[in-house]
């Protein structure tokens, strides 16, 4: 096996496991969400995955200096990417679900 193709396979690996953190705090939320928030807020927790992974990486990726600025962008740019009606989800429900994404992304990395 050359040095690409072990370069390749170590991020592939690196990316499976990471999926794999995300997508068991998922799991592990989903009778938080159901019981805790709104149906449009649990069916964004459990259908968007991918989107709120990127949402929050976006966020991140803009070094905003408030929770406030922070929480608009997470907003927006669900609004912007997201086929679920966001103006549907209550504001306090849509910070847990933006915090608990958070935390699932956090996770990830950490094991990165």
């Amino acid at each position: 096996m050359g040095l690409g193709a072990k370069i390749k396979n170590f991020f592939s690996n690196l990316f499976d496991k990471a999926k794999a953190i995300i997508k068991r705090a998922f799991n592990l939320a989903k009778p938080f969400v159901k019981e805790f928030l709104s149906e449009a807020a649990a069916y964004l927790w459990e259908h968007g995955q991918e989107l709120l992974m990127e949402a929050v990486e976006y966020v991140e990726a803009q070094g905003l200096p408030t929770t406030e600025a922070k929480q608009k962008a997470f907003k927006d740019y669900m609004q912007q990417r997201s086929e679920f009606k966001i103006d549907e989800i209550k504001a306090n429900d849509f910070l847990a679900v933006e915090t608990m994404a958070l935390a699932a992304w956090k996770k990830a990395r950490a094991v990165q």
